[in-house]
């Protein structure tokens, strides 16, 4: 049979199943599932919802993939995505979430324009691609506890974070293609010899931070954000093998916190200045520039030739957990004549 429902709510309190050759024709409807005992199924079929919304104390338990095409409200009661095995829920609107979403092992897709994702607490997801224009964090933290997957779209944290990883026994998976993360990003760090990358920036620049730790290090976690204001010059200038460094880039620097517990004694760092074109240019001489909790700009590490827009600094010793800064710095012109003829 066929279900036609169009900018109508269609309230259920039980099971939500579409068996055989059953079609639910969503339109702009909106499916309110509300009950206050058990556990209830929801089954789609080969059929989509526009706008879900839940109710109640149960369990809404999906025993199918599921796809909804505009929003999600979780008010009260469970979205469970079940185990055993665990199914993909794909989200084209917004989700809001009152109540509890029970990730288990399964991947939620955000594939929409601008959309939007609120609750009150920590929003957990096991696996999570995002494949829109943008993400937006109104409320809280996300943590992505196995893989994030960015294939495009730009995740707009404002003052709240996107963590990756639980623990230095799980630090998740981080599959990137492009978009940047606005705001605040932690992964979990545990590994010698591996590039961990932080693709932070702003709306329109991948200002990507990667990091490979060598030696001394002691696992925990990063929390990396670009701040697209002046960094200042206090400190400069510097001297870095007989080569003056007298000016910081305008465009912004990297804030970069350890945390749990996280220290190193030896790292490389990669930063792509993208963007980073208001009064300088990047060329092969331009510096990595470091300091601590704001302090004055010092010189760490030696320096290996910047290939625009990446540079690079190697051999780096500790980052803090007050916060340790990264800029670029620019070599001063020196030696050479002037030809006036």
């Amino acid at each position: 049979g066929i279900l036609i429902g169009r900018d109508s709510y269609i309230d259920v309190g039980e099971n939500w199943l579409i068996t055989g050759s059953g079609v639910f024709t969503c339109g702009t409807s909106t499916v309110r599932l509300t009950s206050n005992a058990g556990t209830r199924t929801i089954d789609p079929g080969a059929s989509n919802f526009y706008n879900l919304t839940t109710g109640g104390v149960a369990i809404f338990r999906l025993s199918d993939n599921t796809i909804i095409e505009n929003d999600l409200d979780i008010q009260s009661g469970t979205l469970d995505m079940s185990s055993f095995p665990s199914y993909n829920l794909t989200v084209t609107g917004n989700w809001t979430n009152s109540g509890t979403f029970n990730e288990r092992l399964g991947t939620v897709t955000f594939n929409g324009g601008n959309q939007t994702l609120t609750n009150t607490a920590v929003e957990t997801f096991y696996g999570l691609t995002l494949n829109n224009t943008s993400l937006t964090l109104v409320s809280a933290n996300m943590n992505v506890t196995n893989t994030l997957t960015m294939t495009s779209g730009n995740i707009d944290a404002g003052t709240n974070r996107v963590i990756l990883g639980t623990s230095t026994s799980n630090t998740g998976t981080l599959t990137y293609n492009s978009g940047t993360i606005i705001g605040e990003f932690e992964r979990w760090i545990n590994a010698l010899g591996t590039d961990y990358e932080f693709p932070v920036g702003t709306v329109t620049n991948n200002n990507r931070a990667t990091f490979r730790f060598l030696s001394g290090l002691t696992s925990g976690s990063l929390i990396v954000e670009l701040i697209s204001t002046d960094p200042g010059t206090s400190g400069l200038p510097l001297d870095d093998g007989g080569y003056t460094i007298n000016a910081s880039f305008p465009d912004g620097y990297w804030n970069v916190t350890a945390s749990n517990s996280l220290a190193c004694t030896d790292y490389n760092i990669t930063l792509n200045g993208t963007g980073f074109t208001s009064v300088y240019t990047i060329d092969a001489n331009t510096r990595i520039i470091k300091r601590t909790n704001g302090g004055d700009w010092q010189l760490d590490g030696s320096h290996s030739a910047a290939s625009a827009p990446d540079c690079y600094r190697n051999g780096l010793n500790g980052i803090s957990t007050l916060g340790t800064q990264f800029g670029l710095g620019l070599r001063a012109c020196e030696g050479g004549t002037i030809d006036n003829t």
